[in-house]
């Protein structure tokens, strides 16, 4: 096994790698360099901290780091029931998901103009909400992450719905409940007879299947009665037809008892609601401590769009400081510090060191993007790194150790809807508001909020204040 420090009964190493990790394990990598072992009550566990071993990993063996350890996932395991894309283990029935998955994105996203016009829907309504604070502070938190949810919402079910709208308020809580949840769970991974303790954190999770039953479920029993093959109104018609399809085709590998498709459904909100919310709100405090840059992308933008019309996806192409500003901002914030916990399926070799079967593997992808061998001064924010020596976009693969998309086999399959949603949303509210600080109070600075699963900036207050 990779080198590690001497764990003790019980507690194995956690009193050396702490609960916030990866930021409490900074130590351990400084001594033990880019690859070590740390052992946990649930056993032991790898940590990769450089690109080159994470390429190693999840391209030259993606097969042998494609598992999910069960036990490292709880309690998201237990409200996706097993049945998703995310929480399952590597076996046929996960290729069976994936491949439904994609099929569905892909059949959705063939209507890039559908789908951009749904984002825009939102995305006005964000607008008009912004507008409405007159100059006056606010915290943006509140309004991106109902925006998102609306924007994937529509997307989902093909239902419009607005701020307050009940079903969207069950989605936010939703989500805020399960990042809290995953959040803890380390505690209860680390120490599985709190499992059985009555306690909040089992009450929350009780909290969530009534979500799933009062929201989701009735959502798919409709879409399954309305539903007429030919016909896309929305994402889960794309997952009923793919499904169907698939599970005609002889030897289908899917035989769990769950339901796939409400699964499927719930990993669209929760995969893309935190994730993209917690982008948006990155991106507007780095607007605000980056004004010179956020000028220089609304020259841009003005250039490239004009000032009659909000930009179209089809102009993004052409405005290269966003781009670059948005893969900058992505390997920078590292708002996703950490990824889903992987697992060796067999037994397997990385840099010389033996990893035994279901050995659990954290990629720490906040050390992965301040890779010194990938990045030139990489704790500084960069967006120039992305523009090349004619003033373009040097794409999103200019760089090995960029992969905010995953690698291998548990590559993130919505990565073009993500895409379609970030550079809307971002173009737009450049295009109509410069943000700034609030005069009389202290600038915010690039701070980290309470320890959940995606990476959030402490609540902060800007003004938005229209351009002419």
């Amino acid at each position: 096994m990779p080198p590690g420090p001497l764990p003790l009964p019980i507690i194995g190493n956690l009193h050396q790698s702490g609960l916030n990790i990866p930021y409490s394990m900074e130590n351990l990598c400084e001594k033990y360099g880019d690859l070590y072992t740390v052992t946990f009550p649930i056993g032991n566990v790898v940590v990769i901290n450089s690109v080159a071993m994470m390429r190693e990993a999840l391209v030259n063996k993606k097969d042998d780091f494609a598992g999910r350890s069960q036990v490292s996932l709880y309690p998201l395991d237990q409200v996706l029931e097993r049945g998703d894309i995310v929480s399952s283990d590597f076996c046929s029935a996960l290729m069976f998901r994936r491949k439904i998955f994609k099929t569905a994105l892909h059949i959705f996203g063939e209507g890039a103009n559908e789908a951009e016009i749904r984002v825009r829907d939102g995305v006005i309504e964000l607008l008009d909400v912004i507008e409405a604070t007159n100059g006056q502070a606010f915290f943006p938190k509140e309004h991106i992450s109902a925006t998102i949810v609306i924007v994937l919402w529509k997307w989902l079910v093909n239902k419009k719905c607005n701020y307050g709208d009940a079903n969207i308020n069950a989605l936010l809580q939703f989500n805020h409940k399960m990042t809290s949840l995953v959040a803890q769970g380390s505690l209860h991974q680390l120490f599985p007879f709190l499992r059985y303790i009555p306690s909040e954190f089992h009450k929350t999770i009780d909290e969530l299947e009534d979500i799933k039953r009062q929201v989701f479920e009735p959502e798919l029993a409709e879409h399954r009665r309305t539903y007429k093959e030919g016909v896309t109104r929305d994402i889960t018609d794309s997952f009923l037809f793919a499904y169907d399809k698939e599970k005609r085709k002889p030897n289908s590998k899917d035989t769990s008892n769950v339901d796939v498709v409400k699964c499927m459904m719930i990993d669209v909100i929760l995969g893309g609601a935190d994730t993209t919310s917690g982008f948006f709100n990155w991106f507007i405090l780095y607007m605000i401590l980056y004004p010179d840059l956020q000028k220089k992308i609304q020259d841009e933008m003005d250039e490239v769009v004009g000032r009659t019309r909000l930009p179209s996806l089809q102009e993004v192409e052409n405005l290269h400081w966003l781009q670059a500003t948005v893969c900058e901002l992505i390997r920078h914030a590292s708002f996703l510090p950490i990824a889903m916990p992987h697992s060796t399926t067999r037994d397997t070799v990385l840099e010389g060191y033996e990893i035994r079967k279901d050995t659990v593997i954290f990629l720490n992808l906040f050390r992965i993007n301040r890779d010194p061998t990938v990045w030139d001064e990489p704790a500084q924010f960069k967006p120039d790194r992305f523009i090349d020596a004619n003033g373009k976009f040097t794409g999103w693969t200019a760089f090995p150790g960029y992969v905010p998309f995953g690698l291998g086999r548990r590559y993130c399959p919505g990565e073009s809807l993500a895409k379609i949603q970030v550079f809307i949303v971002t173009s737009c509210l450049l295009h109509r508001f410069s943000f700034g600080v609030v005069k009389g109070e202290p600038e915010p600075k690039l701070e980290v909020g309470p320890p959940s699963s995606v990476r959030n900036p402490k609540d902060y207050k800007c003004v938005a204040k229209r351009r002419a």
